[in-house]
């Protein structure tokens, strides 16, 4: 694949043991993928193994409060009363759910943002920078009920 010059292999896996290279990579990224794993620590320790050293890895998943407020599946929205969003679920309960997904379910599990930099750090990740959305937009919205 090539993106402006640049020479990019791409990976898709299961958390298997994969024939990567170790130390290979410059950037590993993984967009709304991390949050899948069932083995934080060991798939944060794995990408640290395939990255050179001081390699780069940049990851997105839902923001952990997410996960914590309460959802209308048969409305398809966020649960507020008196302009308040409900929250159903404790920040701190990193138990496995299900949630249903067009007919269907997925099994989740919402992890506090502490496991995941405890995780990296174990890892031997260091945290330069951690970015929530704060856009202009986001900032100013106004709940309507």
């Amino acid at each position: 694949m090539q993106i402006y010059g640049l020479g990019l292999r791409r990976f898709q896996h299961t958390e298997a043991e994969l024939d990567i290279p170790t130390n290979y990579f410059d950037f590993v990224y993984s967009i709304y993928g991390i949050g899948w794993t069932i083995d934080l620590e060991g798939t944060f320790s794995k990408i640290a193994a395939y990255l050179k050293k001081d390699g780069i890895f940049i990851f997105s998943w839902h923001h952990t409060l997410n996960y914590c407020v309460g959802w209308s599946c048969s409305q398809r929205k966020d649960v507020i009363e008196n302009g308040t969003l409900v929250f159903n679920k404790s920040y701190f309960d990193e138990s496995y759910f299900r949630m249903p997904v067009d007919g269907s379910e997925i099994i989740l599990c919402n992890r506090k943002i502490s496991t995941y930099i405890n995780a990296l750090a174990q890892a031997g990740f260091v945290v330069e920078q951690m970015v929530e959305q704060t856009d202009k937009e986001t900032m100013e919205a106004v709940i309507q009920c």
